[in-house]
């Protein structure tokens, strides 16, 4: 016969008695069914007394024990569980360069041809979170909390997908990465405003760009500041048509990441000026007048 049975819980102590209480069931025993006398205690969580009416999901698992006491025919046996809280995925992000990203999307700046950091995917969940990386959504996946990218070219700017699940959900977050280089330049002769001018343009990321023009002649270069105008990724420099003997213009063009090789045109002396053409079309005939 058992004389009783204690419900233990070394974790809270006492002053959490509130937290739970103990119900206890005895059944008789019954020979016709050769059962023995039993007893049954339920440990029960009193959910009103909890902070939010909830358990706490990031506490520690709990281990709890029942143990009853000996009689007279033998010594007490116990009985542990381990209890931790299930909940589907929640703060998911990223850890890259030892800072933590929650945002749904985070864009991530790399300079062309650097070596890459690792990007690791985190959050927390129970059971113990999966995680794989797609990139774009429709690659195969990888299965691991880590993104291993040694490094990447201007063609590779692209978005990865974190997916972190257990069997309670699965949270998406994602990744995009900016591939920052170096600008490269072009120059080509235009007529501007009826002017002889030279246009460089620019293929920059960033494209917060600044320009510097050189001029070489008679074998010694000087910066040319005059007579220049810049249009977002497009700098004008316009041409003294004056000018009678040749030269080479260098275009160089500067953003955060580094200053561009130059980009350069000769240009032979006499520039002429074009004239401005304006066409005039009606119903009868189509007239061009020089201005």
């Amino acid at each position: 016969m058992f004389d009783r049975l204690v419900h233990r819980w070394p974790t809270f102590g006492q002053e959490h008695i509130a937290l739970y209480y103990v119900r206890t069931e005895v059944y008789p025993s019954d020979f016709g069914k050769n059962d023995f006398e039993s007893i049954e205690s339920t440990l029960v969580w009193n959910l009103t007394a909890w902070p939010n009416h909830q358990l706490n999901k990031s506490a520690q698992n709990t281990k709890y024990t029942c143990q009853s006491y000996a009689n007279g025919v033998g010594p007490g046996v116990s009985s542990s569980s381990e209890v931790a809280v299930d909940y589907a995925p929640e703060d998911v992000g990223i850890f890259f360069q030892d800072q933590p990203f929650l945002a749904p999307t985070h864009v991530i700046n790399v300079v062309e041809g650097q070596h890459l950091t690792p990007v690791k995917c985190i959050g927390k969940g129970h059971p113990t979170l999966t995680f794989s990386w797609r990139k774009n959504d429709t690659a195969e996946p990888i299965k691991s909390d880590t993104l291993q990218l040694t490094s990447l070219s201007r063609y590779d700017s692209s978005s990865f997908v974190c997916e972190a699940s257990n069997k309670h959900g699965t949270t998406a977050i994602k990744t995009y990465f900016n591939v920052q280089y170096i600008p490269e330049c072009s120059v080509t002769i235009i007529q501007k405003e009826g002017k002889p001018t030279l246009v460089c343009t620019a293929t920059a990321n960033p494209q917060e760009v600044s320009f510097t023009w050189r001029v070489e002649e008679y074998n010694e270069t000087y910066v040319e500041t005059e007579n220049i105008i810049q249009e977002g990724l497009n700098s004008y420099l316009f041409l003294d048509p004056t000018v009678d003997t040749a030269r080479t213009y260098f275009c160089y063009t500067n953003n955060s990441v580094g200053t561009s090789n130059p980009c350069e045109k000769s240009v032979a002396g006499n520039i002429p000026i074009m004239p401005t053409v304006k066409v005039e079309d009606n119903s009868n005939s189509t007239n061009a007048t020089l201005l």
